[in-house]
């Protein structure tokens, strides 16, 4: 991030900010968009998918704990909100906190883990309803453009630079 990215994010940013301006980021996609059949019932409800993070209820990183405080809110508003989770990490619950939950396998793996759980989701959301996807970092948004081709508004939230995680070492960078 730098220096002055972290400057900025210590100075400016707070939750409440972020949530406002994701909010307003929903409703312009939605007004850009077409929207499908069932939103003409009532069209201030958004449906909204969560891709990327490992599910709900436990609280491994802060993606999960983005998952459980936005998806609350915007279920709270009356949208509908689905959260792709990984079968071994959330519970076998249909919902929580008003939030539908879709557990995928994956192959748990360092390095598959995420990239075959991101692209089941991103082929299961294809055949649901949903007006956004809204994929978590950089890694999961290698597959945001699919959505996009069959016309389904895509959002990005970048939490963190992958490359500087250790994680991942010295080789993501040369990707």
């Amino acid at each position: 991030m730098g220096a002055a990215g972290r400057e900025l994010v210590v100075n400016q940013y707070s939750p409440e900010t972020h949530y406002a301006a994701l909010m307003k980021l929903y409703g312009t996609l939605v007004v850009m968009g077409k929207r499908l059949p069932a939103a003409k019932e009532n069209p201030s409800r958004l449906r909204v998918a969560f891709i990327g993070g490992r599910g709900v209820i436990s609280k491994y990183s802060g993606i999960e704990a983005y998952y459980e405080e936005v998806g609350k809110r915007l279920v709270e508003m009356g949208h509908q909100v689905t959260v792709y989770c990984r079968t071994y990490f959330t519970p076998p619950l249909k919902e929580h906190n008003g939030m539908r939950l879709v557990r995928l396998r994956t192959v748990r793996s360092k390095h598959l883990d995420t990239l075959v759980h991101t692209f089941l989701s991103t082929v299961h959301v294809l055949f649901t309803g949903c007006d956004i996807v809204h994929y978590q970092c950089l890694g999961p948004a290698l597959f945001s453009f699919i959505p996009r081709i069959f016309g389904k508004k895509t959002v990005v939230s970048v939490q963190g630079l992958d490359w500087q995680r250790k994680k991942w070492g010295h080789s993501l960078p040369l990707c």
